[in-house]
Parts: C-alpha cells; structure tokens; sequence
C-alpha cells in the first residue's frame, strides 16, 4: 500500500527580487488515484513567500481530507558533520533548522538577509574556519568574499558524505555563482522551520529522515525530504526551462515508485555505503560536537559555548 497520497515536488530559489522563470521556484503537484498518480498542477510562484502560500494550502486541504502528502525540496536539509555545532553552538538539524528561522528576514518581496548573516558568522562564529563564500560583486559584506577562498579552511569539511560522492553536488557553503545550493539552503530552511513551527500543522509534520528513521516511522501525515534532481537525467523537451522540466519529471516518476519500498531500499543504500552512518552520512547531519582534525592531526577549537541565536542576532 503506498505510504502517500499526494506529492509536492519543489525547486526552491534564493532569488533577491520576484522571478519567474528559469532559476526561480517551480512547484509540482500531483495525487494518487488507485494505482496512478496524476498531475495536479505545475505553478511558478515569483517569490517564496507566493510559494509557502501555495505549499499551506496543499497541505490544509489534504489533511482536512485525511490523505497524506510526500513534499520534497531540492535544498540540502543539513550541514557537514561538525558544520551544525560551528554555525549554532549546539549538533543535531534542529538546532541548525531554529538558528536560520531566528537569523534570517526574508521578506515578501524576496529581499533576504542571507549574506549578512553568513557574513557575520565568517567573521564571528566561524573565524577559526571562514567557510562561506559567494556575495554579489556589487555587494560589499566584510568577512565574505566574492570568490572561494585560495587556500580555503581545512577545519570543516567541505561538503557532506554524499555530496562528496556526487560530482554536480555543490557545497552548502557556496551562496553564489553556477550550481551554488548555498542561499537556497538557509532560505529553504528558515521557510521550513517556520511552517513546522505553525499551530496549524503542529504535530502533522516529519522531516526525513532525521524524525522517521527512514521508512520505519512513517506516521505524520505531511513528509518533507531533501531531493536532488541533479541525480536524475531530465530532457528539458517543450517545458520552459530546465527547473519546470525538473519538477514535472520528479513526480511523474511517481507513477513508477512505491514509495515505502523506495524509502526502504535508500536507508539499506546508504547503511552499506557510510558504513553504518545511515543518518549522519546521507544527509550530513551535523552531530559531532567538534570539529574534525585539521591538516596535520591538530585539531582547531572553535571559542568557547556560543550565546544562542537569538541573543546572536540582536547584537550590534
């Protein structure tokens, strides 16, 4: 019996101003009627703020009609290990999921705060490992650089287990340029642990896998997961751009998936291929309350406990 009823599939967008378009959000809607899937809609929302409006009403309407919903975002949901703990002062997803939904203001219009935020945290939090990396050439941020830092911080990985494994994969760290996930994670993020957040959906909420143990507890009525489509090979055919293509390619795969069995198969994927680290190594979790040894065995301590973000934020 398949585990959800209906499918959201989302490419996100950092954008700074209303688009539409390529690089901008696409949303894919789709239900299951017996043994079929069937595309509902396919919607380009200009802003995120347009794009969380839709997602609450797919999702309200769902659970007013008992059925279930499978929402996946195209946006990392976790940092490199020790990544959470630099960046928040605490390990595990929440943590890192309630620093960006404090720290960021991402407003109707799309105007964000993003390269402030990681601006700072290069020149405060992550001084000992100025990760971040990307702002606009217009766009002075002290402690953030345009380009990749050459040599760049050794003292936190880089990318995730499974990014390391993927070549199109790009580091959360990278806010700009070609392919950069960067921005779209602390944007996507924010939105998402507001809608957690909401008395309206309190408690119909899971984010896999980190409150589902992959396939095992598979209750809440609404699913959300980290996709990527780059995984994936998608003919652009008639569609606009390559990000409608994307998402209408998603969840007409639908058709063909039973997704509990689906989500079976991943975590037994990826308990062989990390080892054992199915949780941390798939999706980078963060849970390491240090960072990993530098070059030549030494480790570099991050400063001592860290104010929490509220605290962080208000400072001058």
């Amino acid at each position: 019996m398949p585990l959800f009823d209906r499918y959201a599939i989302v490419d996100w967008s950092a954008a700074n101003t209303p688009t539409t378009g390529k690089d901008s959000i696409w949303i894919a809607l789709a239900e299951r009627e017996g043994r079929e899937v069937r595309m509902i809609e396919t919607s380009n929302p200009p802003t995120r703020s347009a794009a969380m409006a839709r997602l609450r009403q797919f999702f309200r309407d769902a659970l007013a009609e008992d059925k279930t919903v499978f929402a996946g975002f195209d946006f990392p949901f976790g940092y490199p290990q020790g990544g959470t703990a630099a960046v928040t002062g605490e390990p595990g997803w929440e943590a890192l999921w309630a620093f960006f939904a404090e720290a960021m203001q991402d407003r109707d219009d799309n105007f964000s705060n993003r390269f402030e935020v990681t601006g700072r945290l290069n020149r405060e939090r992550l001084s000992f490992a100025p990760m971040y990396w990307g702002r606009p050439m217009h766009q002075e941020v002290p402690g953030l650089s345009v380009a990749k830092p050459d040599p760049y911080p050794t003292a936190l990985p880089e990318k995730r287990l499974a990014e390391a494994r993927t070549v199109k994969a790009q580091p959360v760290w990278k806010l700009n340029f070609t392919g950069s996930v960067g921005s779209q994670v602390i944007t996507g993020i924010a939105r998402l642990q507001h809608l957690r957040a909401d008395p309206e959906f309190a408690g119909k909420i899971a984010v896999w896998p980190f409150e589902t143990g992959f396939a095992e507890r598979v209750s809440a009525p609404i699913v959300l997961a980290e996709i990527y489509p780059g995984l994936v090979d998608i003919d652009k055919g008639e569609k606009s751009c390559l990000d409608e293509a994307q998402v209408d390619t998603l969840a007409e795969a639908l058709r063909k998936a039973r997704c509990g069995r689906s989500f079976r198969a991943l975590a037994r994927r990826a308990a062989r291929a990390f080892g054992g680290r199915t949780r941390l190594g798939y999706l980078g979790r963060g849970l390491d309350r240090r960072p990993r040894p530098a070059e030549g065995g030494q480790s570099r301590s991050r400063p001592g406990r860290l104010q929490r973000s509220r605290q962080w934020r208000r400072r001058g």
